[in-house]
C-alpha cells in the first residue's frame, strides 16, 4: 500500500468522523446541505473495496441510511445514519490491512486538497506529491474544495483531527 493510499484512508475516516460530529450536534441543516453531506457520504462508500467481508455491508448501510436521511431529513433517519457511521468507523479501525479500493490513490491524486485537509504531514520520505501541470487549475481546485468543505462541515471542519477521532470512537 502506498503512502498516498494511507493518507486517503485517513481522509475517509476523517470525513466519516466529521459527518458523525455534525449529525450528533443536532444542528438543523438545510435541504441543500443535507443532500450535500449525504452525497459526500455516498461517494466515500464507493471508495471501499468491494467484497470485503464486514466492511462492504457496513459501507452499504451508510449508503442506504444516507440516502434516506438525504430524502427525509427526519430524526429517526439521522439516528440510523449515526449508527451506520459508527459501525463503519469501528470496522475500518480494526480491519487488518487495506480496506479501500485499488484506484483510491488515483482518486486521491485528483482530490489532493480533500486528502490533505486537516491531516498533519510528517517530514521525511514517504509522501511525494506530483507537481501540478497547471498551477492555476490547482489553485482553482483548492478554492472549490474549501467552498465545498464550508458547505459540508461548517465549523466542524476546523475541529482538530484528534478531537474528531475521539468523537468517532
Amino acid at each position: 500500500m502506498t503512502t498516498l493510499h494511507l493518507y486517503a484512508e485517513a481522509a475517509i475516516r476523517r470525513d466519516l468522523a466529521r459527518a458523525r460530529t455534525l449529525l450528533i450536534s443536532r444542528v438543523r441543516m438545510s435541504s441543500e446541505r443535507r443532500r450535500a453531506v449525504t452525497e459526500h457520504l455516498t461517494w466515500l462508500t464507493t471508495l471501499v473495496r468491494p467484497g470485503t467481508e464486514r466492511i462492504s455491508p457496513a459501507a452499504a448501510a451508510v449508503r442506504d441510511t444516507a440516502a434516506a436521511f438525504g430524502r427525509e431529513g427526519l430524526g429517526h433517519e439521522r439516528e440510523l445514519l449515526i449508527e451506520a457511521l459508527d459501525v463503519l468507523v469501528q470496522t475500518t479501525a480494526t480491519w487488518p490491512g487495506r480496506w479501500t479500493a485499488e484506484d483510491v490513490p488515483r482518486v486521491a491524486c485528483g482530490n489532493l486538497p480533500w486528502v490533505l485537509d486537516g491531516i498533519p504531514l510528517r517530514g521525511g520520505p514517504g509522501l511525494v506529491l506530483p507537481s501540478p501541470t497547471d498551477p492555476e487549475m490547482a489553485r482553482t481546485r483548492a478554492a472549490l474544495y474549501r467552498r465545498k468543505r464550508a458547505q459540508l462541515w461548517g465549523p466542524v471542519a476546523l475541529t482538530p483531527s484528534r478531537t474528531l477521532e475521539s468523537a468517532a470512537g
